[in-house]
C-alpha cells in the first residue's frame, strides 16, 4: 500500500512540474519577457523637451453634483484639476444632475468659490453648460474638443451614481479621462 502511495505521489509531482513548465513558458519566449514587452508598449513617454513640458495643459472639469455645496468627491476632483492645470487653464462644465432641476446657479457660485480657494482667479474660471438635448457623454466630448482640452477630470461619484457613462465617454474623447476617487 505504501509503495502505491509513493508511486502515485511521485507521478503527481512529475505531472505538476511538467504542467507548470508547459503553462508558464511560450515557445522561444518566457512569460515575463512577453509581459514586460506589453507593459513597455503601453507606457506613455515623458516629455523629452522643455517645450513639451512647458506646453499648457487645458483641463475640463465635469461637475455633476446634487449637493449645491459640492460633495467630497467633487471637491477632490476640483482640487486635482486646479493642481494639474498649468497657468490656471481649467474649465468647469456643470451638468444638471436631473432633468427636472436644470437651474445650476447655486452650483455655479459654489464652484467659483472653490476655484478661489484652490488659488485660481475669476479670470481663470470658465463655465460651460451642456445643451439641453445632448447626452452627457457627447456634450462633454464636444466641449473637450472645442476647448482643446488635454485632460478631462470627472469625480468618481458621477460614474458610480450613473450620471455619466465613463466607458462611453472614454470612446468619444480624444484626450485622457481621469476619474478622481474621493
Amino acid at each position: 500500500m505504501a509503495r502505491n502511495t509513493r508511486s502515485c505521489l511521485v507521478l503527481l509531482v512529475v505531472a505538476a512540474i511538467w504542467f507548470q513548465s508547459r503553462t508558464f513558458t511560450a515557445p522561444g519566449r518566457p512569460l515575463k519577457a512577453r509581459v514586460r514587452r506589453a507593459a513597455e508598449a503601453e507606457t506613455v513617454a515623458p516629455p523629452t523637451t522643455a517645450e513639451e513640458a512647458a506646453e499648457p495643459r487645458r483641463v475640463l472639469l465635469v461637475v455633476s453634483d446634487a449637493n449645491p455645496y459640492l460633495s467630497e468627491p467633487s471637491k477632490a476632483a476640483l482640487r486635482y484639476a486646479s493642481n494639474v492645470g498649468n497657468d490656471g487653464h481649467v474649465t468647469a462644465m456643470l451638468l444638471p444632475f436631473d432633468e427636472e432641476n436644470t437651474n445650476t446657479t447655486a452650483l455655479q457660485s459654489t464652484v467659483q468659490w472653490w476655484f478661489g480657494e484652490c488659488g485660481l482667479t475669476d479670470e481663470q474660471f470658465e463655465e460651460l453648460l451642456p445643451p439641453a438635448d445632448a447626452a452627457p457623454a457627447a456634450a462633454i466630448a464636444d466641449a473637450a474638443e472645442q476647448l482643446g482640452s488635454t485632460e478631462v477630470v470627472v469625480p468618481a461619484e458621477a460614474v458610480a451614481k450613473k450620471r455619466l457613462d465613463a466607458p462611453l465617454l472614454a470612446t468619444f474623447l480624444g484626450c485622457p479621462l481621469v476619474i478622481v476617487p474621493e
